[in-house]
């Protein structure tokens, strides 16, 4: 009895600490894009809603609501809803095209983004994901 109390203790210690971070604190894959590379600002209506709806909203992507189903697959035509995955999104767009199924690499059904698209997110991310 002693250890199946021990290991749920620890169990949920490691289901909190794994739970508990910054989102901005995930770090760039150095050989993508460095912080030095923002030097000019991001804006999120005119540079990142054109690449959100044209791949992840549009209406053959997952991230609309156009079903209803919104908000069950992160309607990414809500700004509130894009800004509050920014570093979920922005891990999901930089992973190997090879990581595919839940979890995996985005977009999925649509081309990988271009290195100045993924450069785009990063700087917004890094400048806060303002919507402006």
């Amino acid at each position: 009895m002693k250890s199946i109390i021990t290991f749920l203790a620890i169990l949920v210690v490691i289901t909190i600490v794994a739970c508990t971070y910054s989102k901005r604190d995930f770090a760039s894959p150095s050989n993508i894009i460095t912080v030095d590379s923002c030097k000019d600002s991001v804006h999120f209506s005119t540079t990142l809603q054109p690449i959100i709806t044209s791949t992840c909203a549009a209406i053959t992507g997952c991230h609309n609501n156009h079903l209803g189903l919104g908000a069950l697959a992160f309607d990414y035509t809500n700004f509130s809803v894009i800004q509050a995955n920014d570093s979920a999104i922005y891990t999901r767009i930089t992973m190997p095209t090879t990581n595919t199924g839940v979890g995996g690499f985005m977009p999925k059904g649509f081309p990988p983004l271009t290195q100045a698209q993924i450069q785009a997110f990063y700087c917004w991310w890094k400048q806060g994901g303002q919507n402006n």
